[in-house]
């Protein structure tokens, strides 16, 4: 990466976007879908010992368990109602494939909301279509840190459920929100029934069945399931994964928005509509001897103190433009970036 203003002095190094080439992986192609697409009728293919009927139309791969086990759990919590039944809702393989993609996708943008769906198909496929794999994966990388088992990451998944159920066309998104809120107390019992009947006379969709009816707490828990994904995950070759560079970087520049949605809530509301917006734009980085917030309001003060705005300039505002404060918080970044740079010549 070269300087774009040498002239700073010798020991500088100021960056700014020509520097970064975000590397976003945002076009997918159809040759990186098929493989996808590809796995996920694996998994439809090693359920020919189950009722296929029962499962073409609700028992999508997505879930809190394996790909498989999903389809299976995902036929008893949705059976295909009577219309269904009779043909009409019914959907051949192929678009209950895709169907399962979109579902999965729907999952893992939800989870990681600054991940491109070119990126979670990525990750998808690295997990063989496991979504609670795709997620460690993910969250491995560092794109986005959380405590798995926190009240806010249980509500996070329980949107994505819902989320992933719609994007499917799932014909009851809240119903099968709510049949994996009852089964989640009992995953690893409900994975070693399905383990030792797979093969007996007892069908495992009757396992199911029955843990369905005899729970009655709706509480979504995740403990069992992340542990069961632990299991399961294998960490991929790097060189099998999208570039997390383009993710990184949109996770920054979110978290320093929220800075800056912060410290405009501490400015003074009559003076942030009729001087410190300006000021606010054109100096108020988050960078400096403070905590990112303070430092973003003492630097708005400072600004309108020392560039004061002519008189026929100043103009009063409602609100901020969303992509204006966008500007100032991508200034911010490269200023931080620059900074620790020039602090430590060893950065890259």
């Amino acid at each position: 990466m070269g300087d774009l203003a040498s002239a700073a002095g010798s020991g500088s190094r100021i960056y700014g976007p020509i520097n970064f080439e975000d590397k976003f992986y945002v076009v997918i192609l159809e040759e990186e879908i098929r493989p996808v697409l590809a796995k996920i009728e694996k998994v439809y293919s090693r359920l020919k010992i189950y009722d296929k009927e029962s499962s073409s139309n609700n028992g999508f791969c997505f879930g809190l368990l394996d790909p498989v086990s999903n389809v299976i759990v995902n036929s008893v919590i949705s059976p295909p109602s009577p219309h269904q039944a009779q043909g009409g809702g019914n959907h051949d393989g192929d678009d209950m494939i895709q169907r399962s993609l979109d579902g999965l996708v729907a999952f893992l943008t939800y989870l990681f909301p600054y991940l491109s769906t070119a990126e979670a198909t990525a990750y998808i496929d690295a997990s063989n279509a496991d979504p609670l794999v795709a997620a460690l994966i993910t969250d491995r990388r560092g794109i986005r840190k959380f405590n798995f088992c926190s009240g806010s990451t249980t509500v996070a998944v329980e949107a994505a459920l819902r989320y992933a159920a719609v994007a499917s066309k799932h014909p009851d998104p809240q119903q099968f929100v709510t049949g994996w809120k009852l089964l989640s107390p009992h995953l690893k019992s409900l994975v070693s029934q399905l383990s030792q009947r797979s093969r007996s006379t007892t069908q495992p969709d009757a396992v199911v069945r029955h843990m369905l009816t005899t729970t009655r707490e709706e509480l979504l828990e995740l403990e069992q399931s992340w542990e069961l994904a632990s299991s399961r995950c294998v960490s991929p070759e790097p060189e099998a994964l999208p570039p997390f560079r383009g993710a990184m970087k949109r996770v920054l520049l979110a978290t320093i928005h929220g800075f800056y949605l912060q410290a405009m809530a501490r400015l003074p509301t009559a003076e942030l509509r009729s001087r410190y917006h300006r000021s606010l734009l054109m100096g108020g980085y988050c960078y400096g001897p403070l905590d990112p917030v303070s430092n973003i309001v003492v630097n708005t003060i400072w600004y309108d103190e020392t560039f004061p705005a002519r008189e026929q300039t100043v103009v009063t505002l409602h609100m901020m433009s969303t992509k204006l404060l966008l500007r100032v918080v991508a200034r911010s970044f490269y200023g931080l970036i620059s900074f620790l740079c020039t602090r430590y010549a060893g950065l890259t």
